[in-house]
């Protein structure tokens, strides 16, 4: 009799100290490369991943709930406001983080190089054999159908997109934005070199697209941490005084560099101060 007493005691109190616990809602996209690999050989190598890993062992004063979700709804947590909401790792200007109501870690954790211009290698005479382009100019081809996300491109190119009508704008996720380019639905995509090769990889058809620098774009995209507006201050602290830790810049780090392209690991495969 005894024993089971302890027993239930025990569990009693196991119980009502995790209910006592604040509990942390871990938000992201459920698969995409290269910061989130939710499925395959890969799963849970993204440097995102990484970040999330981390995060959770360090704060064992919390209780935590993963939420992987598919892209186009991970910003709804946060504009509900209603939990303690992070996101180990998101790259996206600070007016859209802003938009969204999600706050931004005053230090990035990673720089992923400029957004390019991904095609077809087979189609590469339309797009000067290769070689830099200008996307404006690209704008103003209608013989070309084009695909990118509107809130990662510079302001000034706003004019020429809101006068284009074969351009979509659309969040597909990376993988399946790759799969309309080579099942000839667009003639191109305006994304980072880094997401496209993740994301060829991940399909086995590496071979089979190119990234082009575009002139326009020559500003390295900024990736961080984000939390919800309820968030508290001591949760925030912590989430900075651990990813401020050598052992965490080092974990997300080789992950990312593992998934850069060669011709950029050496400009943004290192740790910045």
């Amino acid at each position: 009799m005894s024993n089971r007493f302890l027993l239930f005691f025990l569990l009693f109190a196991f119980s009502a100290q995790s209910m006592a616990k604040e509990t942390i809602h871990w938000i992201h996209s459920e698969h995409q490369p290269p910061a989130y690999y939710a499925k395959g050989e890969r799963k849970g190598s993204g440097f995102g991943d990484v970040a999330l890993q981390f995060f959770i062992k360090n704060m064992p004063e919390y209780n935590h709930v993963h939420e992987p979700v598919p892209m186009n709804r991970s910003y709804a947590s946060f504009e509900a406001n209603q939990n303690i909401s992070v996101v180990p790792m998101i790259c996206i200007p600070a007016s859209m983080a802003e938009a969204h109501k999600i706050k931004l870690s005053e230090k990035a954790q990673v720089y992923m190089p400029p957004m390019g211009l991904v095609i077809r290698k087979s189609d590469v005479a339309k797009f000067n054999e290769g070689k830099k382009l200008a996307l404006t100019a690209l704008l103003q081809d209608s013989s070309l159908r084009g695909m990118m996300r509107w809130e990662v491109l510079p302001a000034e190119l706003s004019p020429f997109l809101n006068e284009t009508r074969h351009v979509q704008i659309q969040n597909a996720s990376p993988n399946v934005q790759l799969e309309m380019l080579l099942s000839n639905r667009f003639d191109y995509l305006v994304n980072w070199p880094i997401v496209a090769k993740a994301g060829a990889v991940d399909l086995g058809v590496e071979e089979k697209i190119l990234t082009i620098p575009l002139i326009e774009i020559t500003k390295p995209t900024e990736c961080r941490f984000g939390y919800s507006l309820k968030t508290p201050p001591k949760v925030v602290d912590a989430l900075k005084r651990i990813a401020a830790t050598a052992e965490f810049q080092a974990a997300v780090m080789k992950s990312y560099v593992d998934k850069l392209p060669d011709v950029y690991k050496e400009e943004y495969g290192r740790i910045r101060k």
